[in-house]
Order: C-alpha cells, then structure tokens, then sequence
C-alpha cells in the first residue's frame, strides 16, 4: 500500500513515493530536474522540530556526510526546511542494503564478503583520519549498488569526541549485536571500536550467524561482554584457519588487542588468496541485480509462456501413473498384496520364540541414532524484555562461585573454549604418597556479597549468570577480584569490580529506578500508550510508565479519534503528568 507524501514538490525536488517511515522521519524517492538524477531525500516530521536532540543529530549527520565526500560513503547534496520539515538531500543508491542481500541470500561467498569488507575500510579511512568514530556500522547501514560499489552511510550516531550534544548520562548508543565493549563499559572510542562491529558483519556475511545475537538486550550485552563465539569455520566448513584468526583479531575484548587502523586489516587482508580487490565486483553486482527490480521498471511479475503443445499441470501423479508400463504396474500390485498377507499375520500370529526363551526382534542397540540438531544454526534475533509483574523478595543463599581459572598466556586463545580444572577421580594413582588430613592445607575461607537491588536485575559473576529477576541476594564467592554485572532491559548496565578478602562481607545497593523517570498518561476518552514504538498499557493507566532519562516519542492511539505524537523529557526522579483529549480525524 503507497503510503501519502506529505507534498509532490519539495523546493528543486520532485517527490516520486514514499520508502518508509518511522514516527519521526520519512524517506522519500525524489527526482532533481535541473540535473536530471534521482535523490533521496530524509525528512524529519514537524513535531519534532522544538526538540533540539532530534534536529542536532539530523543536522550533524548532514555537516559530517557533506565534509566525507568518498566513493564509498553516500554522498549528501543539501539540507533545508520546508513547512516544518528539516530535509536531507542525498545520493540516491540504486541497490539494497547487506542486511537486505544476507536475508535473501544467506551466507555470502568468501571473496565476495572480503570485496564488501575491503570497499567498507576504505570509506571506514577518510572518517577515521578526521577523528570521526561512525559507531554504527552493521549491514543495515552497508548500501550495496546495482554496479557493485559498495557504499557507507547513516552518520547520525558519529562520534567526534565531544558528545555533550548527543548523549545522554549513560545511555548507550549503537545497535546492540554490533557494539564493542567499550561503548558498553562507557571507556574511550577509538577507531577499533568501528573495526570491531565491521568484524561482527564479516562473520555474519560468511555464516549468516550474528555472532553476538541474543534473545533480548541484556542477553546480548553479556555475549559481547564475556563470551567468544565459535570459529566461522564451524559453520562454513570452506572458510581457512587464517579467517578465523582474522575474525578473532577484530573483535577481541580489549580493544588495544584489536588492529588500530584501518590499514593493518586491508594489510591482513591481501594476505588471503581469495582476496584481489576489485576482481569479484561484478559477482557482487550479479548478487545484487539478482534480487532487485530497477526503479524505472514496471512492477510486473513475469510468467512464463507456455507451449500450445504441452498439457497443463494438472494431476501430476495421475498423469505419471498412465505412463508406466503394464508389467512395472502388476510388480507394484504383487509387493502391495504380499504387505497386505504379511500385516495380517504379523497381528494374529504368536511370536515366534527363540530356544532360550526370547522374543525375536529389534536390539536397542540395533535402533537408529537420534540426530540432534545443533540449535546454534537458527539463533533468534533481537528482542526487548517486558518487565515481570510479579517479583519475590525473598532472600537467597547461592553455592560459592568458583573463581575463572587463570590461562597461561602462551597457551592460544581459542573461540568458544572454556578453561576447567579437571577433578581426580575417586581412585589414588599408584606411586602417590597419601597426604594426611593433617598436611593438607585449609581451603580459604569465602568471601560473602550481600545485594540489594530495585526494581530487579539479571545477575552475573564473572561472566557466568547466576540468577534473573534478582533483588535480595547472598553470593558466597572466592577471595580474589570478580566482575559483577546487573542488567535490565530497561536501562543501562551496571558493572562492579570487586576485589574480595577471604572471610569479608561486602555489600551492594543499587536501584536503576534513582536513574529513572517516571511517565503518567490521562485520556479522553481512552487511547493506547505507545513509547518509542513499542506498546506500553491502554489508559487508564495501571501504574507509572518506568523511562530512562531523556527525550521518548509518545504517541496515542484510539482507532476512532486522530493519533496523538509528542516528544516527552524524562528526568531522573521525576514523575512527567501527561492529559490529553482526542479529537476526531
């Protein structure tokens, strides 16, 4: 369905149709006569025009595009407003984005990923030389054209190392499977931090697996965080161990693990027989005009012509039937007959015993094998928690941790391994000399950690979950330093490091709700309460929709009167009041 332009004419710019829209902008398909080229055009709806945040990043975007004029970032033309519209003029890319291509496609071809990853560094160098981190690079953000140039874009989340304007006290910005660790923990960004998410997108180019995909926010945030993902070449077994090293090097944890430059991976990357660049462009051109229709094309599904000579498809198995030959046809009889006999007297006839006295038949050993299928194949994607209703308080008391043993650093980091300790078997090896209880030194005495938390939080220690839905709780933990993360799908993380005695009692408080604001809703008559998208109650409202602080669209909805959309500030601590009423459309 054609969804309505806001006007046909916008300044130079003829308006063709609409591509998509959100609550906040729409993107259109243009046309500029004066130089007879299509343009894309991103505008930002009027209400949200009195909101500094929004318009910044709209603005920003276009001031950081128009100073990156690079084959392989999209190029933009101008911005201005019109009717209350702020507009952004930019290259039309005739083409889909990767994210498009992956999902109709699947795992790419080896030399075809490196080509992408190779045209993506290169429009990745002139934004770092500047001192510009993109900080959102993922497929969906990866434009791919019909002659198989391979294009950079969405600047709005771009880091230029000030911020004040674009963030807000600990919110994170980025698209959670693609973010490094270090836009999670809040440190320094460094050009490593775009490598990293450029890393995650070769993996899943060659795997069509996202390596760090979760069932919700928080999932994801502990996989970045604490887990490796396996090799590639568990999934795809042509892929050599030298990409998996590859993939290892751009998505390491600490980023002063991964490469520094762009350079140093276009350097790793010719070291690669499947890699010659510019050599497999017209395969990723072939790939790309494969699932595409060109615009000026008529939408019109081609059907096959068929010949006056051929019957038509109907009762296939009818058909093949007729043609089988007489004698082919009285076998099948005899064997359907013999089945027949055979069923009878297999249910009316005694078993036939063994002389010892044993029914014949099946061994469970002689059984097939049940195949189980590896669920890693089909991960889910993203999605946000809703919050639990009903939570316990009671306190509980947790078996000790054990502390993550220590791996030498000569030994080589392996994806996926986890390190264990291995227990000795109850038998003493012989040659040993028995220890008496006397000489065998006394295990160190468990540190306790005592945690208060509101609403609620999933627990983890060092990397491990230990618990959800978490507000009382007692850990028994190792002496030594420990890693403890509390995360809710609603907020930020809140990571604590800890270095713990033996025989201590240390104690953590912490309530998200101090990092909060709080939003009530009246309607009249009744209206669905929306927040940034996502469904939040029907009014009158329950209880006080729970925000993090900054500025959330609000909208309301009743299928009878005209929506209601508004930017709302979110402050800590405070509770906004928000009264309405509906108006007809």
């Amino acid at each position: 369905m054609n969804r309505a332009l806001p006007f046909t004419r916008l300044d130079e710019f003829l308006l063709k149709e609409v591509l998509q829209e959100t609550p906040g902008t729409i993107a259109v398909r243009a046309y500029q006569p004066s130089l007879e080229r299509p343009v894309f055009l991103k505008l930002l709806k009027p209400h949200l025009q009195e909101h500094t945040r929004w318009v910044e990043r709209f603005q920003r975007e276009a001031r950081i595009c128009a100073r990156l004029k690079h084959p392989n970032i999209v190029d933009v033309y101008t911005i201005g407003e019109q009717d209350g519209y702020t507009y952004m003029a930019m290259e039309f890319v005739e083409g889909l984005s990767l994210r498009e291509l992956l999902e109709k496609t699947g795992p790419l071809p080896l030399p075809v990923a490196l080509e992408v990853v190779h045209q993506v560094l290169m429009g990745l160098e002139p934004v770092h030389q500047q001192g510009i981190i993109h900080r959102d690079v993922k497929p969906g953000n990866i434009l791919l054209r019909v002659d198989g140039t391979v294009k950079l874009t969405d600047f709005g989340l771009a880091y230029l190392g000030e911020d004040s304007s674009l963030t807000q006290p600990g919110s994170i910005l980025g698209t959670p499977a693609y973010m490094s660790p270090e836009q999670i923990t809040g440190e320094p960004l460094t050009p490593a931090t775009d490598l990293f998410a450029l890393g995650a997108t070769l993996y899943e180019m060659v795997t069509g697996i996202k390596p760090f995909a979760g069932e919700n926010y928080s999932a994801c945030i502990q996989k970045i965080l604490n887990e490796d993902p396996p090799p590639p070449s568990r999934y795809n077994k042509e892929l050599p161990r030298t990409f998996d090293e590859l993939i290892a090097w751009l998505i390491a944890k600490n980023s002063e693990e991964r490469p520094h430059t762009v350079r140093e991976v276009m350097n790793r990357l010719e070291k690669f027989p499947e890699f010659s660049p510019g050599q497999h462009r017209e395969e990723l051109s072939q790939l790309v005009r494969r699932h595409i229709r060109p615009s000026e094309e008529p939408d019109v599904q081609e059907i096959p012509a068929t010949s006056p000579k051929e019957e038509p498809e109907t009762e296939p198995e009818l058909r093949s039937v007729r043609k089988w030959p007489v004698p082919v046809a009285l076998l099948l009889l005899v064997i359907l007959f013999t089945v027949v006999i055979l069923g009878y007297l297999g249910r009316h006839m005694k078993p036939f015993r063994s002389p010892a006295g044993m029914d014949t038949g099946a061994h469970p050993r002689n059984q097939p094998e049940i195949a189980v299928e590896d669920s890693l194949k089909n991960p889910e994607s993203i999605q946000k928690d809703t919050v639990a209703e009903t939570i316990t308080g009671k306190e509980q008391e947790t078996p000790a941790v054990s502390a993550p043993r220590q791996v030498p650093k000569n030994v080589p980091k392996h994806f996926g391994t986890s390190f264990s300790a291995s227990r000795p078997s109850g038998n003493r090896p012989a040659g040993k000399k028995k220890v008496s209880a006397s000489e065998t030194p006394a295990p160190a005495e468990p540190a306790r950690l005592v945690l208060n938390i509101a609403p609620w939080a999933t627990l983890s220690v060092d990397g491990n979950t230990v618990d959800s839905l978490v507000q009382h709780k007692t850990l028994k933990l190792p002496p030594g330093t420990h890693q403890i993360m509390l995360t809710h799908p609603r907020f930020p993380p809140k990571i604590f490091r800890l270095s713990l005695n033996a025989g201590e009692q240390r104690q953590i408080e912490y309530s998200f709700l101090k990092q909060a604001g709080f939003l009530m809703v009246e309607v009249r008559p009744w209206a669905e309460v929306f927040v940034d998208g996502k469904h939040q109650d029907t009014t009158p409202l329950r209880f006080p929709i729970i925000l993090p602080p900054g500025q959330h669209l609000l909208e309301l909805k009743n299928p009878y009167y005209a929506p209601v959309r508004k930017i709302v500030q979110i402050t800590p601590g405070d509770t906004l009041m928000v009264r309405e009423i509906l108006n007809r459309p």
